[in-house]
């Protein structure tokens, strides 16, 4: 059973010396590694600076008023109204054109008005647009 032992033994140290790795390292282990630890100060500024773009972005939302489909077509025939998105429940309008907002890079005089309004299937109301 010693001469086993050895046998053992001798095998696991060639293939030390040929590996050559020392008993207990392993190979791949770069030493101690830095643990990392959580602040509490992290969070808070990773929030802080997404309320802060959060509330820019909401800020340059025009408000949308309701108003009557009735009112909301009168105001598209006059012009006032000049671009309107057609939702699945509703349409909005709004009181400047993509052109405008691109080439200025501004919401023009007075900022900017949106309508909203039900749904109505008009016909008359599309060649308007």
């Amino acid at each position: 059973m010693s001469n086993e032992h050895k046998n053992e033994k001798d095998w696991k140290e060639s293939l030390k010396k040929r590996m050559n790795i020392e008993p207990g390292i392993h190979t791949g282990d770069k030493g101690p590694q830095k643990k990392y630890t959580f602040s509490f100060w992290y969070f808070f500024i990773i929030l802080m600076a997404f309320l802060a773009i959060n509330s820019f972005m909401v800020s340059r939302q025009p408000n949308i008023v309701q108003i009557d489909y009735n009112q909301f077509k009168q105001l598209v025939e006059n012009r006032t109204i000049k671009r309107v998105n057609i939702e699945t429940e509703r349409y909005v309008g709004y009181s400047f054109s993509l052109g405008q907002l691109a080439t200025d890079g501004i919401i023009p005089d007075g900022g900017a008005q949106a309508f909203a309004t039900y749904k109505v299937e008009d016909p008359s109301f599309v060649p308007l647009l």
